[in-house]
């Protein structure tokens, strides 16, 4: 009697064996342990599974964001040059500190329509829908300076470069409100290098004419290397 119920056990786990795994829910495998023609066990660990409905993008917000971020709010991301919808679906109750030693708050964007395009562990661009506002003082984002002992912008001043501290209110991809610290008309530096010190001498041009004149540079730096 033993012996058939082993045999019938044994039958049962052949045909399990031969069926193949399956999870429980649709997903990408992140991780293989187990190895082809290897002996292995009940219950030991093969490999690990991603729920692809469950994909999410962690992002590390600036202390001085933080206010302006909550809970459901939208989002739209990009990944790989494809565009998804998402929302806030987590907020980080422990600060963190990032290389440049200026607070973070880990904050995860959930992806509401994830596909089989989406490569797990690459760069993703996350737009929040935090706000709308009017007839507000606006910079470029590259103007924008944030550190551990608050945020400013470098501003060309009767010559001289001058660092001023501001106070930002909503931002987008391209543009930053600023609340206080600046006057509209206020020459603010974008292409802020790490040699820059206040009191320096600088002379404000425009973008266009920052553009036009890198671009004669990098034609110049061709013809050279050309000869």
């Amino acid at each position: 009697m033993y012996k058939r119920q082993t045999e019938d056990r044994a039958k049962t786990d052949l045909e399990k064996a031969k069926a193949g795994v399956t999870a429980d829910f649709n997903g990408i495998v992140t991780n293989v342990a187990a190895v082809q023609g290897q002996t292995t066990v009940e219950g030991a660990e093969l490999f690990t599974i991603q729920n692809a409905d469950a994909l999410k993008v962690s992002l590390a917000v600036s202390k001085y964001d933080i206010e302006k971020l909550a809970i459901g709010q939208k989002a739209d991301i990009t990944i790989n040059g494809k565009s998804y919808t998402g929302e806030v679906s987590n907020i980080s109750k422990v600060a963190s500190t990032n290389n440049a030693g200026a607070v973070v708050i880990d904050t995860d964007i959930h992806i509401d329509n994830p596909d089989d395009n989406i490569v797990l562990g690459v760069e993703a661009k996350v737009s929040v829908k935090t706000a709308e506002e009017k007839n507000v003082l606006l910079v470029p984002i590259a103007a924008v300076n944030y550190a551990s002992d608050g945020v400013f912008c470098y501003v060309a001043e009767n010559g001289v470069l001058v660092r001023k501290e501001v106070e930002t209110g909503i931002s987008s991809d391209e543009y930053v409100q600023i609340l206080s610290g600046l006057s509209e008309g206020d020459a603010v530096i974008t292409d802020v290098t790490g040699d820059m010190t206040e009191g320096m001498a600088v002379t404000a041009v425009s973008a266009d004419e920052a553009d036009a004149q890198n671009a004669k540079q990098a034609d110049a730096q061709k013809a050279k290397q050309a000869e």
